[in-house]
Parts: C-alpha cells; sequence; structure tokens
C-alpha cells in the first residue's frame, strides 16, 4: 500500500501534469516558430517593425539589385528562405500605378542573369513577375527564359510563376499559359499577389490549376485578405483593408505549399505615395483594422 500510495500521490500526478502540458505547448509553439522563422526577415521593409513577420522583397529596377546583394549576405537560420518578387519586365504594369520594368528585352535578360547570379545557391522562394501572365498579351517568352535561368543556375531555389487571382483570368486560360511560360521548370505558381480575394476562392482557384499539373505546389497572398474585398477602381491604396493568415507552411491543403505576405503591408500601390513606398498611415489603418 505504502508504494501505491505514492504512485498516486497528488503531487506526483501535478507534475506528470504539468510536464504534459509543458510538451503539448512547446509542441505548438515549434510550429508557430517553424511558421515564422522559415522565411529570411527582410531587414528593408518597415511593415517588419509593425507586425514583426517576414514579407516578399521586391526586385523593381537598379537600385534594388544592389540591395539584394545586400540581403544577400545575411546568414540564415537552416532551412529558411529568402522571400523575392521579380518585377522588372517590360512594360510592367502596363498603363498601371506600377508601369515601368525593364527598358527592353536585352536589358531585361541582362538583370535576370544578374539576379541568378546573386541568388546563387542561397535558398530562395521566387515569385516571377506579378500579373504579367494574366494581361491580355502575355510576354510568356521573357517569363520562360527568367525560370528557366533560375532553375539552371540557382539550385536550391523555388520557383512560383505568378497566375493572377480567381476574378481575373479563367483557369483554362492560366493552364494554357502556364504551360508556354514554363511551369515545367517552376515548382508552382503565386496567387492573389497585392490582391484581396478570400483565401478560401484562392484555394479553390490553386486547386483548379494545379491539377493540370502533377507535383506542382501554389502559394497565396495573404498580406491583406482580411477583410472587405474593394471593387475597381477602388483597388489601389483603399480603405478598410486588413492582413489575413499569417505567414505559415502549414496551410490544410497537400497542394498549397504555403501562405505568405507577399506584398509587405504598408507599402503604397501608388495612388497615396509612389508605388512600393511606405506609408505610415496605411500601415497605421491596417493596424487599427487588425486590431
Amino acid at each position: 500500500m505504502k508504494y501505491l500510495y505514492k504512485a498516486y500521490n497528488p503531487s506526483i500526478l501535478l507534475y506528470l501534469v504539468l510536464i504534459v502540458f509543458i510538451d503539448i505547448m512547446m509542441f505548438e509553439n515549434y510550429f508557430k516558430v517553424i511558421a515564422q522563422d522559415s522565411i529570411v526577415l527582410n531587414p528593408f521593409s518597415k511593415s517588419v517593425q509593425y507586425f514583426n513577420q517576414p514579407s516578399a522583397f521586391w526586385i523593381t529596377n537598379y537600385d534594388s539589385l544592389q540591395l539584394l546583394q545586400k540581403l544577400m549576405k545575411i546568414s540564415a537560420k537552416k532551412n529558411s528562405y529568402f522571400l523575392l518578387v521579380q518585377y522588372i519586365i517590360p512594360k510592367r504594369d502596363r498603363e498601371g500605378f506600377s508601369r515601368g520594368g525593364c527598358p527592353n528585352t536585352d536589358l531585361y535578360i541582362k538583370y535576370v542573369k544578374k539576379i541568378s547570379l546573386i541568388i546563387n545557391n542561397k535558398p530562395t522562394i521566387m515569385i516571377v513577375e506579378p500579373d504579367e501572365l494574366s494581361f491580355d498579351i502575355p510576354q510568356l517568352d521573357l517569363i520562360l527564359f527568367a525560370v528557366k535561368e533560375f532553375r539552371e543556375k540557382c539550385p536550391l531555389i523555388k520557383i512560383f510563376i505568378d497566375s493572377g487571382h480567381p476574378k481575373w483570368k479563367s483557369i483554362p486560360v492560366i493552364v494554357e499559359r502556364l504551360k508556354k511560360a514554363g511551369i515545367n521548370y517552376a515548382d508552382g505558381i503565386s496567387i492573389n499577389v497585392s490582391s484581396f480575394n478570400q483565401t478560401i476562392s484562392c484555394l479553390e482557384y490553386g486547386n483548379g490549376i494545379v491539377k493540370h499539373f502533377p507535383n506542382k505546389k501554389f502559394i497565396v497572398d495573404t498580406s491583406r485578405n482580411g477583410g472587405r474585398i474593394p471593387t475597381y477602381p477602388d483597388i489601389f491604396d483603399p480603405k478598410g483593408i486588413r492582413v489575413g493568415i499569417k505567414p505559415t507552411f502549414i496551410t490544410g491543403n497537400p497542394n498549397c505549399f504555403a501562405f505568405l505576405w507577399v506584398k509587405p503591408p504598408g507599402e503604397s500601390d501608388g495612388r497615396v505615395l509612389s508605388p512600393g513606398q511606405f506609408d505610415r498611415n496605411l500601415i497605421e489603418e491596417v493596424k487599427k483594422n487588425d486590431n
């Protein structure tokens, strides 16, 4: 009876319960850490100061190439990625706020080669040319060149060709364009970059596309799809925006590689300030809506 009593001593039982509780908490926190620390924090993004969440570094011009060189010198943690967006294609955004890009094809090819040399063997998630695939006359040959160049020169890169969002082009149109844009050389596609569509509709759209391409995955930009969906023309720096799901590789969908903040919260679309420029009023409103 003496040993039986000790085995069921309330103090010991309380200790065991406490150990189990700590283990569970550590298990949950492990996934939180993995979700947050698997992307290198962008030191050039001011939104990090507000949310302490990783967001993408956008390569948009020659100056950003210089910053990219500095970024890639950061000592990344094991199994973590640099999150990049290449947005330099000629006639970028057509006549929109972000219009520009390389003035010609030759310079585009030169820049892509330069980017691949900078990335080299750094683990990287690269989103290629947001919106381009969804324009009426996309430059598929240039996307193909970039995808093939990254696949050949960057052994640890994961390449995602941007494929617009559910309210833009239909799935059959995007599927046919992806075939010509080099999806066979890529790891998958990105969806909803800088847009506001709800995650559930993006998952349906992504599933509908990647089912045509075995073993390809998709990324959903959730940086500002946690609230209302603005309508045109109120889609540039709209009011009432909220962040969506925080960056994570735990998506609950086997086809979805990650939910990521591709568009850094607080960076202008071009209506308030120059595209990509941080606006304190925008970030303060997002923070207010998020709370």
